[in-house]
């Protein structure tokens, strides 16, 4: 699902300088995530990627290596996304890496998958929280911002495969 904010061009001219892409990719330290944030960055962008902190080490080396591999800026921040202050905090290192947030790209998921009747509520909650709240999260965060900036910008949003299962 895509939701636009405005009109983005592929570039946007600010006081006579070119200001630089960015995107934020959560649930990006493997997968579908890693490979939104090596294109994104072979396409120009600065790409924030993100996932939970025990996949900090994962998201560093896939960082390094994007950057390395395209020659962009490629930071991995660790946080929750069923947390709105660390989402809060995402949209803001973004601000403050490349000045601005153009896309957010709203990745991250997780499968519990039991049959009604084994369905703890923990894993209800756990599916729920980073599925459906993290999902809002991100894309209320990153709007504000985009509003905030004037210029428009991208809402893209995967779903798990736990949509079909069950």
């Amino acid at each position: 699902m895509i939701f636009t904010i405005g009109n983005i061009a592929s570039d946007v001219i600010a006081n006579q300088r070119v200001v630089e892409r960015s995107v934020i990719v959560t649930g990006a330290s493997q997968g579908i995530g890693l490979a939104l944030a090596e294109r994104m960055a072979q396409d120009g962008y600065g790409v924030i990627l993100n996932d939970i902190e025990s996949k900090s080490e994962q998201g560093l080396a896939a960082a390094k290596k994007i950057s390395t591999d395209t020659g962009k800026p490629v930071v991995f921040v660790a946080g929750d996304v069923s947390n709105e202050q660390d989402v809060d905090a995402l949209v803001e290192r973004a601000v403050t890496e490349f000045g601005g947030l153009d896309v957010m790209i709203a990745n991250a998921a997780v499968c519990t998958v039991n049959s009604l009747m084994d369905t703890t509520l923990s894993e209800w909650n756990l599916n729920m929280n980073v599925n459906a709240l993290g999902v809002l999260y991100c894309y209320r965060s990153a709007a504000r911002q985009m509003i905030k900036q004037g210029r428009g910008g991208r809402l893209i949003g995967a779903s798990t495969v736990c949509a079909i299962k069950g």
